[in-house]
């Protein structure tokens, strides 16, 4: 009798504790958010998705989907452009999606009515969508490595976001096939950064680029202002405004109106490139190319320069021959899994005859995460 009562309490505690018990966990049970006025606003939700199990998959949000989620559901009386901010405190690989329906009808349609993931562990958002009253769901997620998202900060407000800023800027992800090509222009953008390492050349208006280093190697970027003169650019760590003249790793300025440029080694992570003038008014029209070199190649396991079947064979050989080591053993990890073993050897022979993914691209984006 006493063994079926401890039973039953274990049984009674273990339920207790099902994630889907866990307010956000999934669909049936949201956290609700309502927003009757503009006095309701921001809303500021400090949480996790640790523990709430892995409910919403095959969603918009691709590879971005399979770790553990939260689900909010938001209630809105009135019409608003809906600003969402993630503030994932580090976690790396993190998305959020917003959508009518939960779960997402995958079937149905393979669009949300917005999304937005960042790979690097850094704050990221997007105005997702003119809300018309009525109940949407916001669903928080991750790649399954890392499982969960620890701590974040989620902001909701009725603002436009505009690309180039701090909270949403445009990504630049490295290495790349093809070097980096854009026009840009600072004029009509705000004036965000005007205390940095560029002096005087940070007093007109800005834009912001992140480079998004999955490799280590050389960043080269280089602007041409086609004869406009004093334009400016610099890279920093902290993408706070106003800036700081001691967070800065690379700068280039230049009052001729001629093609400027930096180079520099980066590490992995997450870098923001800030175009500047000293105009007051900024760039009206310019060119900004960056260009990247990898340290090493992914997939280059025998160090020659190309990827090709004979990669394959130095894998299998170090893997149950005792052959040497992939040099560095980074360039041997084609799926992203920190190890190095036959499923990479595999991963060659199928990017070489059957034009399978790029070494290291896990989620099909065309992009190596690794």
């Amino acid at each position: 009798m006493r063994c079926t009562i401890l039973l039953m309490i274990l049984i009674s505690s273990v339920v207790s504790q099902s994630p889907a018990q866990i307010e956000g966990s999934d669909c049936e049970n949201p956290i609700v958010i309502n927003i009757q006025g503009t006095y309701d606003l921001p809303v500021i939700v400090d949480d996790q998705t640790c523990g709430r199990g892995n409910d919403i998959s095959n969603s918009c949000l691709d590879y971005y989907d399979e770790g553990g989620d939260i689900v909010f559901q938001i209630n809105t009386d009135i019409y608003l452009t809906l600003a969402v901010m993630l503030y994932p405190h580090g976690t790396e690989r993190t998305g959020f999606y917003l959508d009518t329906e939960c779960p997402f009808n995958n079937e149905m349609d393979s669009m949300c009515l917005g999304s937005q993931a960042a790979f690097q562990g850094v704050p990221h958002g997007a105005t997702l969508f003119d809300a018309e009253p009525g109940t949407y769901y916001l669903i928080i997620d991750t790649w399954p490595g890392p499982e969960c998202i620890p701590s974040f900060t989620l902001i909701l407000d009725d603002y436009w976001i505009s690309p180039g800023v701090c909270i949403c800027p445009i990504p630049i992800p490295l290495p790349r096939s093809e070097p980096f090509n854009t026009v840009y222009y600072t004029a009509g953008e705000s004036n965000a950064f005007d205390n940095t390492c560029l002096g005087e050349y940070d007093e007109g208006e800005d834009m912001v680029y992140m480079l998004d280093i999955r490799h280590p190697g050389t960043a080269t970027c280089q602007i041409d202002p086609l004869g406009e003169p004093n334009s400016s650019m610099h890279l920093f760590l902290d993408c706070t405004p106003p800036g700081s003249p001691d967070d800065c790793i690379a700068y280039s300025i230049d009052s001729l109106g001629e093609p400027h440029s930096f180079s520099v080694h980066l590490n992995p992570g997450a870098y923001y490139l800030n175009m500047d003038t000293k105009e007051p008014f900024g760039v009206t029209a310019a060119f900004l190319n960056v260009e990247f070199e990898p340290d090493f190649l992914c997939g280059d396991s025998n160090n020659d320069g190309s990827i090709n079947v004979s990669d394959a064979v130095y894998i299998v050989n170090f893997v149950f021959a005792g052959g040497g080591p992939p040099d560095p053993i980074a360039s041997g990890d084609l799926n992203c899994d920190h190890d190095v073993n036959i499923s990479d050897a595999v991963w060659i022979i199928n990017y070489v005859f059957i034009v399978g993914p790029i070494p290291g691209d896990i989620n099909s984006d065309g992009w190596p995460e690794c």
